[in-house]
């Protein structure tokens, strides 16, 4: 498992398909499940909880402090938790979006001149410095550092890559000296949000959070600030990721950048020019972009299906029997103080309920999903979990990945730079590292380039996302 991260669990379930498979570890056994029936059972019950995971390993991933960890085992954890996700949903969620896509305009405005075709050597990168800088500015407002600093950046993919070393906790400063250097410039770049005198001007998801941590004894802008490199740790970890491998599948098929295009150009308010230097204004109501462009929803959920691998992971606080319902089957004990682990990779690509091309990117799949779905196929699909423990902020960046498709497609044309009649290549995904959902593009392959220009008759254009 150490050593082939995620993956394993694919290796574990075509060497014996069962139905739980217990793995038997120095601190007690590790049951994985598999099958669908008994997978809901798990992340309904009450006695499997993630939280209980976290908390050991909040001190050595971030360096937090005794006094901070006795706040946390004071029950700030769940108090940031309750928090957050109202601050993610209806309005606030609305303003977050806004806030996010208009950050994402700025950056394409400022990276890619009119009139002018752009070559991006690092395809990923360059998303990741673009969705990085959104979400930075959709938590922390026009304080933040990420917009200032492309240095953070770098320093924030330092922090996840080295983010297993910094957990085993042996001289860290030695052993995981770059991710260990890394955070503390983040902590010292975001210490000056959380003074009491830059309240008013952040963001409100970033004030709330902040009001917690001091509502728990949490007081110190410093500590406050290194606890929030974890949100901002989790909220780029696996978008960024999903947006590259969204893009790529898009983009690598022209038929599907001209069908996504037609849909988007529908939900576009486009002003009309009264000269050709004038600028034209194009207003998209960004809640509405799931709804009325299903082909890009579609592509969003099968990239969301076929890149996904999110491990989803409970502590059992009491014995509990598992069953596949009325319909009889074995039963399965689950004993106190063990961990229970599911795998989305293995149920994202099960032919039994995806068919035999569940391997292959089909976003037809997902048109009119749920309604036209299969009931195992509900429940094999769980990109951001289920249950209590859902990712709070899936729908943040559900809207970053579809705001910023839309963009391209519409404002942009992009090609492959290996050649004019090339498709834009889509790499192979390394295995997922354990913390993460999503794979990266395999560093033994040469970096995705491509070509981009602003279409014609869309060089002057200002976009302007609404609630």
């Amino acid at each position: 498992m150490a050593t082939q991260q995620i993956e394993y669990f694919h290796h574990l379930y075509e060497k014996d398909p069962v139905d739980i498979a217990a793995l038997p570890m120095l601190m007690g056994n590790i049951h994985v499940i598999f099958d669908l029936k008994l997978m809901q059972k798990a992340l309904s019950s009450r006695a499997m909880s993630f939280e209980p995971l976290l908390i050991p390993l909040a001190r050595p991933l971030l360096g937090l402090s005794p006094s901070v960890m006795q706040a946390i085992h004071s029950g700030m954890l769940s108090g940031l938790m309750h928090e957050t996700r109202p601050a993610l949903t209806g309005k606030p969620l609305a303003r977050l979006n806004s806030v996010a896509l208009g950050a994402l305009v700025e950056h394409l405005d400022d990276e890619i001149p009119q009139a002018e075709e752009l070559e991006i050597s690092d395809l990923y990168r360059w998303l990741g410095i673009a969705l990085t800088i959104a979400t930075g500015r959709a938590l922390y407002g026009s304080p933040s550092p990420l917009s200032r600093d492309r240095k953070l950046i770098d320093d924030l993919w330092s922090f996840k890559n080295g983010s297993q070393r910094l957990l085993v906790n042996i001289l860290p400063r030695i052993t995981a000296f770059k991710a260990y250097k890394a955070r503390e410039r983040l902590v010292s770049a975001l210490t000056p949000l959380f003074e009491v005198s830059m309240q008013d001007t952040i963001e409100d998801i970033s004030r709330i959070r902040a009001r917690v941590h001091r509502d728990y004894g949490n007081t110190g802008a410093r500590d406050i600030a290194r606890c929030e490199v974890a949100m901002l740790h989790v909220a780029t970890v696996n978008t960024i990721p999903l947006l590259f491998w969204t893009v790529i599948h898009v983009f690598s098929r022209l038929d599907l950048v001209e069908a996504i295009r037609n849909e988007c150009m529908a939900l576009a308010e486009v002003s009309s020019q009264e000269s050709p230097t004038d600028s034209r204004r194009v207003t998209i109501s960004a809640s509405q972009i799931g709804r009325k462009c299903p082909l890009l929803m579609a592509c969003y959920r099968e990239t969301c299906r076929l890149n996904g691998q999110a491990l989803l992971t409970r502590l059992v606080s009491e014995d509990v029997v598992l069953n596949r319902g009325r319909h009889g089957g074995a039963q399965h004990l689950i004993e106190a103080e063990s961990q229970v682990m599911m795998p989305a990779g293995v149920t994202h690509r099960l032919e039994e309920v995806w068919g035999p091309d569940a391997s292959e990117f089909r976003p037809e799949r997902f048109i009119g999903w749920p309604d036209t779905a299969t009931s195992s196929q509900r429940s094999a699909f769980i990109p951001f979990g289920s249950g209590r423990h859902i990712c709070p902020g899936r729908h943040l960046a559900q809207s970053e990945i579809l705001g910023l498709i839309l963009i391209l497609c519409l404002g942009y044309d992009m090609r492959s730079a290996d050649g004019p009649n090339m498709a834009i290549r889509i790499p192979i995904m390394s295995a997922p590292m354990l913390g993460s959902a999503v794979g990266e593009p395999a560093a033994h392959e040469d970096p995705v380039g491509i070509k981009i220009r602003r279409r014609c008759g869309w060089d002057r254009v200002s976009w302007e996302f609404v609630d």
